[in-house]
This record gives C-alpha cells, sequence and structure tokens, in this order.
C-alpha cells in the first residue's frame, strides 16, 4: 500500500489501462486486464499486484501525485518497493527504509563502475562473511523465540500454583505479555525462515514446522549468501570445476603409468616363459 495525503494530477501510466470506479481509479496492466494491479483512492494507492511492474508504476504515480512516497506493508513488500524506488529514482519517505535504499542505489554504482575480477580469496570472504550475518541473525530470533517458549510453557506447567504466588491478575498481565512477544517471534521467525525460502504456507505455521525448517538454516543461510552474491559464486564455482579438473587429469595419467607398468609386467612374464 502507498498512503500519502492528496496531491496534484497524475498523468497516464504507459502498460496500464485506467477505469474510474467506485472505490477509486483502477488500474490494470494490458496483459490481465480483468485484475486490478492497483488502485488510486485518493489518499493512497492500494497495490494488489506483487510484481515489479505494478509495483514501478504505483511508485510513479505516488510520485507523480505526492513527490515523496511514504509505503506500508510487510517488511519483505517495503524492502522490495525500496529497491525499485532506488533503481528509477523515486524518493521513499519511510525513514527506515534509507538504509535500504542507500545500499540498492551503492550496489547499482558498483554494478555501473567497471571492477578489478575477484580473487578466489575474497569471494570466499563474501560469502563467509553474508553466511555469518544471515545465521546471526536467524539464531538470535530463534533464541529470543525459543526462550518466551519455554516461559511461556512455565506458566501453563504451573497454572495451579502461578496464580496463587503472583495473584491472577499479575498471572494473566504475565501470560498476556509473553503471549503477544511469543507470537510477534513466531511471526518474525517465519518471514526469517520464508526469506531463506522455506515453505512456510502450512495453517498457523505450527511450532513443529518451524523447529523442522529451523534445523535447515545453516544450509539455507549458505544458499541465500550465494543468490545475494552471485560473482563472488561464479569464482568460487570455477574454481571447484578447476580442481575438479585436476583431479581427473591426476587420476587419468596415474591410471595410464599402472596401465603401462601393468604391460611391462606382462612383456617380461611373456620374455621369462622356456619354450
Amino acid at each position: 500500500m502507498i498512503v500519502n495525503a492528496p496531491g496534484q494530477e497524475y498523468t497516464g501510466l504507459s502498460g496500464f489501462l485506467m477505469t474510474v470506479t467506485r472505490q477509486g481509479v483502477k488500474f490494470t496492466s494490458r496483459d490481465k486486464p480483468e485484475v486490478a494491479a492497483f488502485i488510486d483512492a485518493g489518499r493512497m494507492i492500494k497495490v494488489y499486484d506483487q510484481g515489479d511492474s505494478a509495483i514501478l508504476a504505483a511508485l510513479q504515480l505516488g510520485q507523480q501525485k505526492w513527490g515523496d512516497v511514504h509505503v506500508s506493508g510487510t517488511d519483505a513488500y517495503k524492502r522490495k518497493c525500496a529497491e525499485i524506488a532506488a533503481q528509477h529514482g523515486i524518493k521513499l519517505a519511510n525513514p527506515e527504509l534509507q538504509d535500504v535504499m542507500r545500499q540498492a542505489a551503492e550496489n547499482l554504482q558498483k554494478l555501473a563502475t567497471p571492477t578489478a575480477p575477484l580473487s578466489l580469496e575474497e569471494a570466499q570472504d563474501i560469502i563467509k562473511v553474508e553466511t555469518r550475518k544471515l545465521r546471526s541473525h536467524h539464531r538470535k530470533l530463534y533464541d529470543a523465540y525459543h526462550e518466551r517458549k519455554k516461559a511461556m510453557e512455565a506458566l501453563i506447567q504451573n497454572e495451579p500454583e502461578k496464580p496463587l504466588l503472583l495473584g491472577v491478575n499479575k498471572w494473566r498481565q504475565d501470560y498476556a505479555l509473553w503471549s503477544a512477544e511469543k507470537d510477534a517471534l513466531t511471526k518474525a521467525l517465519v518471514e526469517d525462515l520464508t526469506a531463506l525460502g522455506c515453505d512456510m504456507n502450512k495453517p498457523a505455521q505450527s511450532e513443529k514446522e518451524i523447529e523442522r525448517q529451523h534445523k535447515t538454516y545453516k544450509e539455507r543461510t549458505l544458499q541465500e549468501a550465494v543468490s545475494l552474491h552471485p560473482k563472488a559464486a561464479e569464482v568460487i564455482r570455477a574454481d571447484i570445476v578447476r580442481r575438479q579438473q585436476q583431479e581427473r587429469e591426476a587420476r587419468e595419467a596415474k591410471e595410464a603409468v599402472e596401465r603401462q607398468e601393468q604391460e611391462r609386467r606382462a612383456a617380461r612374464h611373456r620374455e621369462a616363459r622356456p619354450i
């Protein structure tokens, strides 16, 4: 969703059809005219299509209407909006997205600037640092979630005694507070696991599913680090292929020497037989 106060009129957006409805001005893609990509409802633009082209068009519309654009939604959605905005020079008003936009702009600048090829050591360091960062983030979330889970289990196990010791109201307050914190941590952990490629669409993201997917986080953080740094991954893969080729050539050379030795032994054996 893109939110702001009413402003100036906007011009047409290439690739999208405009229809006036009761809900506002509906924009649909020329490829999918039957489905609303986003709706201009006056004070806000409601985005339904999560594709890059629809988000870009909605951001461009917001820029035309208000200048600075404020986006709301999930962290993953806002991050995607920030990256697209940075690519196309659109200014976002969200304070929490400024670092994301700066990083995206720096990445674009790096891509535009010719750089020396990465060495194997540099590529390995890049993947190691990124993997360590992803694992640290996930581990902190999981530890906090697990701590709240244990605290709630202790409250439930001692339910008959706790109200007597703490007072019923205090016990209920503690339970409600820790329950809300655990729910928030569960949501953050599910989003983190989803970002790492885990399928977390099962009903209610059960605790068993979180625990099962958590066991794969080390492998998944490595895969995510590789996907985030394709150039470094390409250097490492090329080195692996090179070493495999060297090992294959060494093995083939050894096998050739062994065959020659076997042939020489067979020839000596034939010569040594009495006639």
